[in-house]
């Protein structure tokens, strides 16, 4: 592969690195036929932070970190640290237990006509395995005991896509993996809001193995993916506090983000929903990520002839005359006005000096003083109809 050249390229492999570092092999990545196979040598839930389910029910010693050790973190907490002032100590923080997630699942909008979708899950699975350390003199030490042997987790990848029926809500069984299964949720939608007919559904991936005390790490699944393919398109579903929020920065928001929809929730995991290009309405794929990243857009002032938009050489004018020669208001207010959905009636006429493309707002605080008040006295231009 060939080393990166951009600044894009390099924030890319920066990400990959960070999601192998704390998550492990991912089969989007690049690197994947790497790794896949990879020999950690450590157990896995302790070489990786997050990205893994545990048994489902287990005992807290199975569902914790490996490396547990409350008496001998209190201990070192007390150990005389150099530097500090007088010897004093840090005071000791209470420990807490946080167990490991055992499921990670998916909630969606459907129609009622769509009765199966495809659903692919991935995980990872390590086994241990005993290897000799080899001795170039000679296959015993020189006290004449056996060779040490060293425990390696060797990673096995899993794939597997199924049709899933949406009418069950009890328990699936995932073929050929034992104590891996899909649990479907169908609920009706009583919201005048969306097509009648809607479907709430969620779709969880559940860890119900048996757990083991001795290399339980076996019975986790590392790495794990949920994703789900509807031909049909999953529904949209616009912010519902949208057009009900009198505050002036939500209001702006509002007015940036109106054409963006959310596809999918997920529970103890993001959601990532692929809308089509050409039509953000348009979705049929959703699936799972831990560490979630958004692409953000570059935004660059429109260009709007004989109209002045620079921020320095409208803070320089003296008086108001001047301001509205340069905004040429008769020309812009139209433009604004007609780009403010209803429910922004109270947004102030000229609350974005600087302008996306496309023309919609993107300032993301007030104007000064010294601005507003040169704003507000200014006359209103005669829009003519």
């Amino acid at each position: 592969m060939t080393p990166p050249t951009t600044s894009t390229e390099v924030r890319s492999n920066l990400l990959q690195a960070l999601r192998m570092d704390l998550v492990g092999p991912d089969p989007a990545s690049p690197y994947f036929d790497r790794y896949k196979d990879e020999k950690l040598t450590q157990a896995p839930s302790k070489w990786y932070l997050t990205g893994f389910l545990a048994p489902y029910g287990a005992a807290l010693e199975v569902r914790t970190a490996l490396d547990y050790d409350r008496e001998g973190d209190t201990q070192n907490s007390f150990e005389k640290r150099e530097g500090v002032e007088d010897g004093a100590n840090p005071e000791v923080t209470a420990a807490r237990t946080v167990p490991f997630p055992s499921s990670i699942g998916l909630s969606f909008l459907l129609p009622h006509t769509v009765q199966t979708i495809t659903a692919t899950l991935s995980w990872g699975d390590y086994n241990p395995i005993e290897i000799i350390e080899d001795n170039l003199e000679t296959q015993t030490e020189p006290d004449g005991k056996p060779p040490k042997k060293i425990i390696q987790w060797g990673r096995k990848h899993q794939t597997i896509e199924m049709s899933l029926p949406l009418a069950n809500s009890t328990p699936l069984d995932v073929p050929g993996h034992e104590g891996v299964q899909i649990t479907v949720i169908n609920q009706p939608v009583e919201n005048d809001a969306f097509p009648k007919g809607t479907r709430a559904l969620s779709v969880f991936l559940v860890n119900h193995r048996q757990p083991v005390k001795e290399h339980k790490d076996t019975t986790y699944l590392f790495q794990a993916q949920l994703q789900l393919h509807c031909p049909e398109g999953f529904i949209p579903r616009c912010d519902p506090r949208q057009g009900t929020d009198t505050d002036w920065d939500e209001q702006i928001a509002a007015l940036q983000y109106r054409h963006d929809y959310e596809f999918a929730v997920g529970h103890n995991i993001a959601a990532v929903a692929s809308p089509d290009p050409h039509d953000p309405l348009i979705c049929k794929t959703i699936h799972t990520a831990w560490i979630p990243t958004y692409e953000v857009p570059r935004v660059d002032a429109s260009r709007i002839e004989a109209v002045e938009l620079g921020m320095e050489a409208i803070a320089a004018l003296s008086d108001s005359t001047t301001l509205q020669t340069k905004l040429r208001v008769s020309q812009l207010y139209p433009i604004l006005t007609k780009r403010l959905p209803s429910n922004c009636s109270t947004m102030p006429v000229l609350p974005a000096i600087g302008l996306t493309r496309g023309l919609t707002c993107s300032v993301n605080r007030k104007p000064s003083k010294p601005l507003r008040s040169l704003i507000r006295s200014l006359p209103k231009p005669a829009v003519s109809s």
